[in-house]
């Protein structure tokens, strides 16, 4: 029975979720702690719904942006066949383009946006453009924004 007792609690020491360290404080006395907590970044950033392929320029949103000192929120263009989003509808093999009007980072072009905290909006904006549409007609694609928490 003892040995089974042992076992038991050494098993229940070795998942105990939180070690505790103490000051021994021997008869009368005080002792200090220190009390730590973490609240992780949080964010809301807003992507347009539809953006135009005529050169309009579009700045991100973030409705909040509560981050910790050394972070960012990047937004990543993702799923391009070639560095373009393939279109569909008047013409087969047309295409669309998206450019920002200042480089983000300069050792990842894809990152088209970026927050700071507190920031609500970007100081980088994008435009699309339509290329090798040939035909007249209505063209449609669809794009990918990655929001990623970074560091700085």
């Amino acid at each position: 029975m003892k040995k089974l007792l042992s076992i038991l609690c050494a098993a229940v020491m070795l998942i105990s979720p939180y070690n505790v360290y103490a000051t021994e404080v021997l008869g009368d006395g005080s002792a200090t702690t220190t009390i730590t907590a973490h609240v992780d970044s949080q964010y809301c950033v807003m992507i347009p719904e539809t953006i135009v392929a005529d050169g309009t320029l579009y700045y991100f949103t973030a409705s909040m942006m509560d981050l910790a000192q050394g972070e960012v929120v990047d937004i990543v263009l993702t799923g391009l066949q070639d560095g373009r989003i393939p279109m569909s509808g008047g013409n087969e093999g047309a295409y669309a383009t998206i450019e920002t009007d200042q480089m983000v980072d300069e050792n990842n072009p894809y990152i088209v946006g970026r927050f700071h905290s507190g920031e609500t909006t970007t100081t980088t904006g994008i435009r699309a453009y339509l290329v090798d549409a040939y035909k007249a007609g209505d063209y449609s694609g669809t794009v990918t924004f990655d929001i990623r928490l970074a560091q700085e």
